[in-house]
Protein backbone atom coordinates (compact mmCIF):
# COMPACT_ATOMS: atom_id res chain seq x y z
CA UNK A 1 0.00 0.00 0.00
CA UNK A 2 1.56 3.33 -1.01
CA UNK A 3 1.36 6.18 1.63
CA UNK A 4 -1.56 8.02 -0.68
CA UNK A 5 -3.82 5.29 -0.23
CA UNK A 6 -4.27 5.54 3.50
CA UNK A 7 -7.09 6.93 4.51
CA UNK A 8 -7.42 10.19 5.39
CA UNK A 9 -9.45 11.11 8.61
CA UNK A 10 -11.36 14.43 9.55
CA UNK A 11 -10.63 15.99 12.97
CA UNK A 12 -13.48 17.29 14.68
CA UNK A 13 -13.54 19.36 18.24
CA UNK A 14 -16.15 18.54 20.81
CA UNK A 15 -17.19 21.81 22.38
CA UNK A 16 -15.61 20.70 25.70
CA UNK A 17 -12.03 19.90 23.66
CA UNK A 18 -12.23 23.48 22.00
CA UNK A 19 -12.87 24.77 25.85
CA UNK A 20 -10.17 23.03 27.08
CA UNK A 21 -7.45 24.07 24.81
CA UNK A 22 -8.98 27.89 24.17
CA UNK A 23 -8.23 27.81 28.24
CA UNK A 24 -4.78 27.04 28.22
CA UNK A 25 -3.82 29.29 25.61
CA UNK A 26 -5.74 32.02 28.35
CA UNK A 27 -3.39 30.31 31.34
CA UNK A 28 -0.20 30.23 28.96
CA UNK A 29 -0.88 34.15 28.15
CA UNK A 30 -1.95 35.73 31.56
CA UNK A 31 1.36 33.30 33.66
CA UNK A 32 3.63 34.20 31.01
CA UNK A 33 2.30 37.85 29.90
CA UNK A 34 2.92 36.62 26.28
CA UNK A 35 0.18 36.56 23.75
CA UNK A 36 2.87 35.19 21.20
CA UNK A 37 3.32 32.35 23.68
CA UNK A 38 0.38 30.93 23.76
CA UNK A 39 -0.56 31.50 20.04
CA UNK A 40 2.84 29.18 19.08
CA UNK A 41 1.96 26.56 22.01
CA UNK A 42 -2.57 26.94 20.51
CA UNK A 43 -0.92 26.58 16.57
CA UNK A 44 1.69 23.86 17.62
CA UNK A 45 -1.01 21.59 19.34
CA UNK A 46 -3.60 22.19 16.77
CA UNK A 47 -0.87 21.29 13.87
CA UNK A 48 0.12 18.62 15.87
CA UNK A 49 -3.14 16.78 16.08
CA UNK A 50 -4.18 17.19 12.52
CA UNK A 51 -0.67 15.61 11.41
CA UNK A 52 -0.53 13.08 14.17
CA UNK A 53 -4.07 11.97 13.69
CA UNK A 54 -5.39 12.56 10.38
CA UNK A 55 -3.34 8.91 9.43
CA UNK A 56 -3.38 5.58 11.12
CA UNK A 57 -5.26 7.05 14.37
CA UNK A 58 -5.32 3.65 16.09
CA UNK A 59 -1.60 3.79 17.05
CA UNK A 60 -1.99 5.57 20.09
CA UNK A 61 -2.75 3.50 22.82
CA UNK A 62 -6.39 2.64 24.61
CA UNK A 63 -7.11 4.88 27.73
CA UNK A 64 -9.09 2.64 29.93
CA UNK A 65 -9.70 4.70 32.58
CA UNK A 66 -12.39 5.74 34.68
CA UNK A 67 -15.50 6.55 32.94
CA UNK A 68 -13.16 6.10 29.69
CA UNK A 69 -13.47 2.54 30.27
CA UNK A 70 -14.94 0.89 27.40
CA UNK A 71 -15.59 3.70 25.01
CA UNK A 72 -13.08 3.51 22.85
CA UNK A 73 -10.94 6.20 23.85
CA UNK A 74 -7.68 6.61 22.99
CA UNK A 75 -4.85 8.75 24.47
CA UNK A 76 -2.06 11.20 22.04
CA UNK A 77 0.57 12.80 23.85
CA UNK A 78 2.10 15.92 23.15
CA UNK A 79 4.85 17.16 25.58
CA UNK A 80 2.80 18.44 28.30
CA UNK A 81 -0.54 17.79 26.79
CA UNK A 82 -2.56 14.59 27.02
CA UNK A 83 -5.30 14.33 24.56
CA UNK A 84 -8.17 12.21 25.10
CA UNK A 85 -9.82 11.29 21.50
CA UNK A 86 -12.25 8.42 19.69
CA UNK A 87 -12.36 7.16 15.84
CA UNK A 88 -15.82 7.45 14.45
CA UNK A 89 -15.17 4.58 11.64
CA UNK A 90 -18.19 5.52 9.53
CA UNK A 91 -17.59 9.07 9.04
CA UNK A 92 -13.79 8.67 8.56
CA UNK A 93 -13.35 11.27 11.72
CA UNK A 94 -11.77 11.87 14.88
CA UNK A 95 -13.36 13.10 17.80
CA UNK A 96 -11.09 15.05 20.51
CA UNK A 97 -13.06 14.73 23.55
CA UNK A 98 -10.56 16.41 25.56
CA UNK A 99 -7.35 17.88 26.37
CA UNK A 100 -5.30 18.02 29.94
CA UNK A 101 -2.24 18.79 30.80
CA UNK A 102 0.18 16.23 32.10
CA UNK A 103 0.32 15.52 35.77
CA UNK A 104 -3.39 16.06 36.10
CA UNK A 105 -5.58 13.80 37.71
CA UNK A 106 -7.89 13.12 34.28
CA UNK A 107 -10.26 10.46 36.20
CA UNK A 108 -11.56 13.13 38.55
CA UNK A 109 -12.97 15.10 35.77
CA UNK A 110 -16.32 14.16 34.72
CA UNK A 111 -16.56 12.92 30.96
CA UNK A 112 -20.08 14.46 29.29
CA UNK A 113 -20.59 14.96 25.71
Amino acid sequence: MCVDELKQYKIVYTEAAEEDILSKAEYIEKAYHDSDLAYKWYTRLRTQIQKDLSFLPYKYQSYDVGVWAGQGIREYVLRNDIILYSVDEQNASVLIHASFTRGKNIAEDIWEE
